[in-house]
């Protein structure tokens, strides 16, 4: 059976999900070995993240790192192709040079801070990093062309098809064993 567990194929690379021609999110980003859908609203901190008043609870990053290794992740498994060059396609972002993707975190157990990520149209590489402080929970980026929340959402594992099966024959060659040691016990 632990063979089974360790054949068992590793999950799917992100996979981007438009909603009328624009990035909307991701389905299956990995940070730091957890994987996570992605989803890029517009609105207040507060309504976006249920409060903004309670880091631990609102917030699914709690630290700048964590807030970082997110940003990476986003470049490397989902600001890719044409996105990465017109950031004007990501839900948001109505800005062809520019789209900040903000990741809240808490600092010191205060809400309401960010890191902000962005794609600048292939004129300048893409950027990861800039902690904004201080932000207001009613900080609305439905008026900010340049900005748009990263809502990342863990996703609990469900192991894939060939993961059951390879359970399951392990399971199998279990009970053959037993049986067979059950007769040759008897004889």
């Amino acid at each position: 059976m632990v063979l089974a567990a360790a054949g068992a194929s590793p999950a799917a690379a992100a996979t981007q999900v438009f909603v009328g021609g624009e990035l909307a999110g991701a389905n299956g980003v990995t940070v730091g070995g957890a994987t996570y859908n992605v989803e890029f609203v517009e609105g207040t901190c507060a309504g976006v993240f249920g409060g903004c008043d309670n880091a631990s609870v609102d917030f699914t990053f709690q630290n700048l790192t964590d807030a970082t290794a997110a940003g990476d992740a986003l470049f490397a498994q989902v600001i890719t192709g044409t996105v990465d060059t017109d950031p004007s396609l990501t839900l948001g972002c109505s800005s062809s040079t520019l789209c900040g993707m903000l990741i809240p975190y808490a600092l010191g157990g205060a809400p309401v801070m960010f890191s902000a990520y962005a794609a600048n149209n292939g004129a300048v590489a893409n950027f990861n990093g800039g902690t904004v402080g201080g932000t207001p929970a009613s900080f609305d980026t439905t008026i900010q062309s340049a900005f748009v929340w990263a809502r990342f959402t863990p996703v609990t594992a469900v192991p894939e098809p060939s993961s059951w099966a390879m359970i399951l024959l392990g399971f199998g060659g279990l009970g053959l064993a037993m049986r067979r040691r059950k007769t040759t016990a008897l004889a």
